[in-house]
């Protein structure tokens, strides 16, 4: 074995898909912060690129798309639980 393969880590499918679920939960639960793509992929510990292609291609949606939906759903919940005005939710 040489010494690049050796620092090589070996991803499988199951790997990846933990990884997307990790950042997915991430979205979920900062979803109230201003997230950037860097910031999310560096969560799944994949490129930026890489993070976003295998994103949309396992959730059928991107990340931002992923983030603004969940952000409209908390705020739908809010107006309709809480009974504040939409100036206070938004």
């Amino acid at each position: 074995m040489s010494v690049k393969n050796s620092f090589q880590t070996k991803t499988n499918g199951s790997d990846i898909h933990e990884r997307l679920c990790r950042a997915r939960k991430f979205i979920d639960d900062s979803y109230h912060l201003p997230l950037s793509l860097a910031a999310i992929s560096k969560e799944a510990c994949l490129s930026p690129y890489h993070f976003l292609r295998l994103f949309r291609d396992t959730f059928d949606t991107t990340p931002h798309q992923y983030l603004i939906h969940r952000r409209i759903e908390k705020a739908k919940e809010l107006l309709r639980v809480r009974s504040l005005s939409v100036t206070d939710v938004c």
